[in-house]
Parts: C-alpha cells; sequence; structure tokens
C-alpha cells in the first residue's frame, strides 16, 4: 500500500516455498481475488530441461501501479536469464522480477542452472 492506504503493488509467487518447484512440479491458480481484479496463473517447472515456464493472466479492471513475480528455485538451482517474447528481464538475486508492464496474458520463461 502507499501512503494512503491505497493498494499499488500485486506480489505473485513470494511466499511459496521453493520445494514446490521441484523438477515436473506445478503452482497453478486460477482466479484468485486481488485489490486489482482477478489473477491467474500457472508456473511449471522443468529443471532437468533447464527451465521453467510461467503463464500469468494479470487484472485488467484496475491494473496495479506495480507488479512483481518471484520464482523461488529449489536449493542448488538459479536462474540464469528470463524473457517474455524477445524481451529479457532482470532477475535479481532472491528471484523477483519487475512485470509491471506486461498486460493480460504473458508467457514468461525462466533458464536455470544447477549450481552444484
Amino acid at each position: 500500500m502507499d501512503d494512503d492506504g491505497s493498494p499499488e503493488t500485486l506480489r505473485l509467487c513470494f511466499a511459496t516455498p521453493k520445494r514446490w518447484l521441484e523438477n515436473g512440479k506445478v503452482i497453478k491458480v486460477t482466479r484468485a481475488p486481488t485489490c486489482f481484479g482477478p489473477i491467474s496463473f500457472t508456473v511449471t517447472s522443468e529443471l532437468n530441461k533447464g527451465r521453467i515456464i510461467a503463464n500469468v493472466e494479470l487484472p485488467t479492471r484496475n491494473p496495479s501501479k506495480k507488479t512483481l513475480l518471484r520464482i523461488r528455485v529449489p536449493d542448488g538451482w538459479g536462474i540464469a536469464s528470463a524473457k517474455c517474447g524477445s524481451q529479457t528481464f532482470r532477475v535479481d538475486a532472491d528471484g523477483t522480477m519487475d512485470i509491471t508492464h506486461l498486460k493480460g496474458k504473458a508467457i514468461i520463461r525462466f533458464a536455470v542452472h544447477s549450481n552444484r
């Protein structure tokens, strides 16, 4: 929330346990209510293929001022890069990226690597 108490930031997957993205696992949320409108997303882990794919459907009714997505990879793994279409995103050490400018449906592809 900002100084006037109005919601401003939509945070996706910030509290998911790392083990939820072990190879072959999927996180799926369908039409979850938010202050900005319903949100749906599916995050599919394909660590053995070096990737994680996030399909997101962002709210359109009342877009947030800022939207952040965090991909928490299992211990021993790291995120090398993230792309949506031809655009590359910066991912911080916690696996967080700013997806504010994305609208509606988007597919984000994460390249991952083993730290072992």
